[in-house]
């Protein structure tokens, strides 16, 4: 997600063997995670292939390279210490100023892993610390399309997952569905997200029909459904006050390049 610092290092680490292929780094991670009990999630484009069908093959799949975790709060040191174990780099400046984002680099595979703490933060602050209590290796499919629903300057490849997930997943309050009522309850509080929320999904709509032609409707009828759940969640005072203002001023953050 960021553009880090890939200049070879002379002391790179080699006390483990990363694997080149980016689904196996993360496996490693994720079950060497899971033997030390650290709890901690799978999410980005490697976590939607995982959970969705149609990002497997066809017009859906696309290659992922980038490793991105979530983790809670009280397992980080865990983490860095398995990390460091693995042969991650750690960037010291890089990391400075971000103590709820964690960078590391895989100088063997030129391959950066990202690591969120107790949630999500690009272009707006996502709380995920509910979904990191869920069973699987990946965040529950209604964190992992919010993750992408935020992104201001949002491109075809997160599109491309977003399309997979409403092709694969149905809306619903039950667990292993979109849960509709959390991301309307979510855009209902802050008019910042429910106006990147909404642009984007009306984004989904529009691209699907280019992106995967043969899934466009089914698509379609989801976003437009969960649209119309956002649209009459009742807003909150502070939503009111802010849209008032709209877009002169800036109601978003943009993503830093470390």
């Amino acid at each position: 997600m960021r553009e880090p610092d890939l200049e070879p290092k002379h002391e790179m680490k080699k006390r483990a063997s990363i694997p080149a292929d980016p689904a196996e780094a993360a496996d490693q991670i994720l079950n060497e995670a899971t033997s030390r009990n650290i709890t901690v999630k799978l999410l980005g484009g490697l976590a939607f292939k995982r959970i969705c069908p149609s990002s497997k093959e066809g017009a859906l799949a696309r290659n992922n390279n980038d490793v991105d975790l979530a983790v809670k709060r009280n397992d980080v040191s865990k983490l860095k210490k398995l990390m460091d174990e693995l042969g991650y780099e750690y960037p010291l400046r890089a990391n400075v100023t971000h103590p709820d984002q964690i960078l590391y680099i895989d100088n063997q595979n030129r391959r950066q892993v990202d690591i969120f703490v107790d949630g999500f933060q690009m272009c707006h602050k996502l709380d995920f610390r509910k979904g990191l209590e869920g069973a699987g290796q990946t965040l529950p499919i209604t964190e992992l399309i919010m993750t992408k629903l935020q992104i201001v300057e949002i491109t075809d490849k997160d599109l491309q997952d977003l399309c997979a997930a409403f092709f694969d997943f149905r809306l619903g309050q039950e667990a292993g569905n979109i849960r509709y009522n959390e991301i309307a309850r979510l855009a209902s509080r802050n008019w910042g997200i429910w106006k990147d929320f909404t642009t984007n999904l009306a984004n989904l709509k529009e691209r699907a029909s280019v992106l995967a032609p043969d899934k466009a409707n089914v698509v379609a009828g989801r976003v437009d459904e969960l649209l119309k759940y956002i649209e009459k969640r009742p807003k909150s005072a502070r939503w009111g006050a802010r849209a008032l203002i709209g877009e002169r001023l800036q109601w978003h953050e943009l993503p830093q390049k470390r």
